[in-house]
């Protein structure tokens, strides 16, 4: 993890796909502490992986939110206690996919891997977030995806 701090590192998107694998991996980790009722280890592993690789040096990916069957790091950080970082991290990812979402239709890239991915991660925060009660935010999410959502089934 040597120097996956430090912001003055620029990281490729080869490398940055090394350290979605290591977030990944730690999240795997913190969750079985988790599931088997340590959630003192779960907490340690969760803050490791902030501190070792934090937003300003890599940003944030799909392991904030989580994949299919596993949990991700906002999840795992209101689990865990820790609410404030939890919001944080989801206001993060959230803002910046809004701000990727507008981006590609306003260049009318509505059809792409990218604007679908944007969208996913919109609706798993807001989901995650009405689970743990940060309504305001969740609705904010959800009231961003929905005009989409309507889109989608005209089209079907």
């Amino acid at each position: 993890y040597r120097g996956l701090d430090d912001e003055k590192v620029y990281y490729n998107n080869d490398y940055r796909g090394f350290v979605m694998n290591h977030r990944s991996t730690l999240n795997s980790l913190a969750e079985a502490f988790y599931e088997k009722g340590d959630k003192e280890k779960a907490h340690q592993v969760v803050m490791f992986s902030l501190e070792r690789m934090p937003d300003k040096a890599v940003p944030y990916d799909f392991t904030a939110i989580g994949m299919q069957d596993s949990r991700g790091m906002v999840e795992l950080l209101f689990l865990t206690g820790e609410k404030d970082k939890a919001v944080e991290m989801a206001r993060t990812v959230g803002d910046r996919a809004i701000q990727m979402v507008n981006y590609l239709r306003d260049k009318g890239q509505m059809g792409t891997i990218d604007f679908q991915r944007n969208l996913y991660i919109l609706e798993s925060l807001q989901y995650t977030l009405f689970t743990y009660g940060e309504e305001e935010l969740a609705k904010k999410y959800d009231a961003f995806v929905e005009p989409y959502r309507q889109a989608d089934r005209r089209d079907y």
